[in-house]
């Protein structure tokens, strides 16, 4: 926006003609810095940085989209609880406003922990005013066994009573449900829900996928719609 400064004529006598062109410039760039200053969203000093989570243990798996009102969530796989033991792998999100400051609790809010199992990969996008979120869960160093999905408010609330199962193994044909093209596609009336089917003997990998509504209810069978992969492991 371009800005003009003139000044009244009694300050045009009090003033020699020869200072007020830089009176004018000096006042300009004070202007500009205000306004700059009023459109900052983070910290320019690295000594000032926020952290999204600074817990102890490791965290990966990050992913981060925009919220819809200006500000952004995070969600990612936390092992705060422990290595491969404990309380099992946990997912966390946060969010920020447009300002970068976050608006749940500091190192995030636990959207999801099971005694006992690693969380394989997970996706999440933002849905109906909050945040739907997909993961595959399964026993440590064995693999996928289970994919769950959860709707959750702005705040990381859930709003289902409980997680959707949308695809689970059965063997001995389908031996593992993996992450490999796990993805969450929103249409008007919920979501779809893609991921991978690896079949007994190997190099035999599909496409599976499923549907949730607003309510989190399955429109198919476990694991009824499958596309066969020209590889194992292709997506």
């Amino acid at each position: 926006m371009k800005t003009n400064l003139t000044f009244p004529p009694a300050l045009g006598r009090i003033l020699p003609s020869r200072v007020l062109p830089g009176l004018t410039l000096l006042l300009t760039l004070l202007l500009g810095l205000l306004a700059q200053a009023a459109r900052a969203q983070f910290p320019a000093v690295p000594s000032q940085t926020r952290f999204v989570c600074d817990a102890p243990g490791n965290q990966f798996g990050v992913q981060a989209f925009a919220d819809g009102a200006g500000g952004a969530y995070t969600v990612w796989t936390d092992k705060r609880g422990g290595n491969n033991s404990g309380p099992g792998t946990a997912l966390y999100a946060q969010r920020v406003n447009a300002a970068g400051v976050p608006q749940l609790a500091a190192g995030g809010v636990r959207l999801f922990q099971t005694s006992g199992k690693e969380i394989w990969g997970m996706k999440a996008v933002a849905w109906q005013g909050g945040l739907l979120v997909a993961w595959v869960q399964g026993a440590y160093s064995i693999g996928g066994d289970t994919i769950r999905c959860q709707f959750y408010s702005a705040a990381g609330v859930p709003q289902w009573a409980r997680p959707t199962v949308v695809a689970y193994r059965t063997p001995p044909t389908v031996v593992y449900v993996t992450q490999y093209g796990l993805n969450i596609f929103p249409t008007s009336t919920g979501a779809t829900i893609t991921y991978n089917v690896s079949l007994v003997g190997g190099g035999n990998d599909r496409l599976g996928f499923n549907q949730v509504d607003a309510a989190g209810a399955l429109r198919f069978a476990n694991n009824q719609n499958q596309l066969p992969l020209p590889s194992a492991n292709s997506l």
